[in-house]
């Protein structure tokens, strides 16, 4: 969680867009495109985006990220980043921590493992990119153990711009070229306002690779909210 305001970015926007006063520009135009970029940012770099979470497992040995009860509104799960530990029957007692294993590795040791009795506490957990919101757990859970995971989720959106923005502060420069991108992609029938979004959309791109490891090309054909993610060479 960033300590920066929406209020800040948009007004170091609104300076390079010489409209401080927002005559030309409306804020909430802005803001959603703050927010569209910190979506962009967290699609790229999902660890970006992370919440710690509790919660009561199933019984079996099939298990789905699920917000925790009382938790509004809820996550949009984008995929398991680490297990934690078990947290008992209450969801309180930190218990055995979790260890993650290959899916393969287990199924070779123990090709009957999913009928193995189920408990409590788990001890291991195995996750599947392909499946990126679900894993399972070894022993199978009876149903009444919580466990706590680690998650990337979907920023949620800026209700004002007085709000503090979801990722961390050190994104602030990517997210004002992304306004800025979006803003001068409204422009681009003519050079000058294509020139200044595709070098802003460069500039968050370059600054996403940097802390990311991500590489995102812009496509002139398409809007810098849809970009195109290269492959790595």
């Amino acid at each position: 969680m960033g300590t920066i305001t929406g209020t800040t970015i948009l007004n170091q926007a609104a300076q390079v867009l010489f409209d401080i006063n927002g005559v030309e520009w409306n804020r909430l135009e802005l803001l959603e495109w703050l927010s569209e970029g910190q979506r962009r940012i967290a699609f790229a770099a999902p660890a970006e985006s992370r919440a710690l979470i509790v919660f009561q497992m199933v019984a079996g040995p099939l298990q789905h990220l699920t917000t925790p009860t009382g938790v509004t509104p809820a996550y949009d799960f984008r995929q398991v980043l680490a297990g934690s530990c078990n947290m008992g029957t209450n969801g309180t007692t930190r218990g055995r921590a979790l260890r993650k294993v290959s899916r393969k590795l287990l199924d070779d040791f123990n090709p009957n493992w999913m009928t193995t009795t189920p408990t409590v506490a788990v001890e291991n957990f195995m996750w599947d990119k392909d499946l990126p919101t679900q894993f399972w757990v070894y022993p199978p859970s009876d149903g009444t153990g919580y466990i706590e995971m680690e998650a990337a989720v979907t920023p949620q959106d800026l209700a004002t711009e007085s709000a503090t923005i979801t990722l961390g502060d050190h994104w602030q420069p990517a997210l004002v070229d992304y306004i800025l991108a979006r803003a001068g992609e409204k422009t681009t029938d003519y050079s000058p306002g294509m020139a200044f979004s595709k070098s802003h959309w460069e500039a968050f791109a370059a600054t996403v690779e940097a802390f990311a490891g991500v590489r995102l090309a812009y496509d002139l054909d398409a809007t810098p909210a849809q970009p195109r993610q290269e492959a790595d060479a």
